[in-house]
């Protein structure tokens, strides 16, 4: 499903998406595949993945993912993806994937100082509905690798902006804490040493340095 605005968008943790009508894609996708509930930590690495590639057919300065699924071109927040699921008794999974990108705000009706939108960044945008196409196209195509996950967390690598080494300030459990980024476990956590030792980050917010 596809809206030309929201009333109620949100994000992680509830907060609240800046939806102008017609300035944004906001997208609601129910996929056909049914998740164990092993697979669900690879959803929001392939829809992250599958929505840079297809922003990076349109943008001269490449797409980047920054921890777990805010979507960065420039060091500025272009969109974001909010996965939600219910699990079953069987152990499979019903999945609501949600993505928004900003299309066609200018600096000043951006949230934040840190976002920029499509428009900003190229000199000719394509159109809501094209651009809306690829977004989707993309998503599509790399859910259908979820029983692969060596290929999601590859792909999710090629397009991190954190690499072995980096320093992080992140929320866990209510608590801010630090580490070290080691890499991602085969699962598609990212691992993290801290002073309580490694730890496996499923989800989480990081803090700006």
């Amino acid at each position: 499903m596809l809206a030309l605005a929201q009333t109620r968008g949100r994000g992680q943790r509830g907060r609240e998406w800046l939806s102008p009508a017609g300035r944004g894609i906001y997208a609601t996708l129910l996929p056909r595949q049914r998740p164990a509930a092993e697979q669900l930590p690879l959803l929001p690495l392939l829809a992250g993945v599958g929505l840079c590639r297809a922003l990076n057919g349109f943008l001269p300065r490449p797409c980047r993912l920054k921890w777990p699924n805010d979507l960065v071109v420039g060091g500025r927040k272009i969109g974001g993806v909010l996965i939600e699921t219910v699990v079953g008794g069987a152990g499979a999974a019903a999945v609501v994937l949600g993505f928004g990108v900003n299309h066609s705000l200018d600096r000043d009706e951006l949230p934040t100082p840190g976002a920029t939108s499509v428009a900003l960044e190229t000199p000719e945008a394509p159109s809501l509905g094209r651009l809306a196409g690829g977004l989707v196209r993309g998503v599509l195509s790399e859910l259908m690798h979820l029983e692969e996950p060596g290929y999601a967390v590859e792909r999710y690598q090629r397009y991190s902006l954190h690499r072995p080494g980096d320093h992080l300030r992140y929320r866990r459990a209510g608590e801010a804490r630090e580490g070290v980024v080691t890499g991602f476990d085969r699962r598609g956590y990212l691992r993290v040493r801290s002073a309580a030792g490694e730890e496996l980050l499923a989800a989480g917010e990081l803090m700006e340095p």
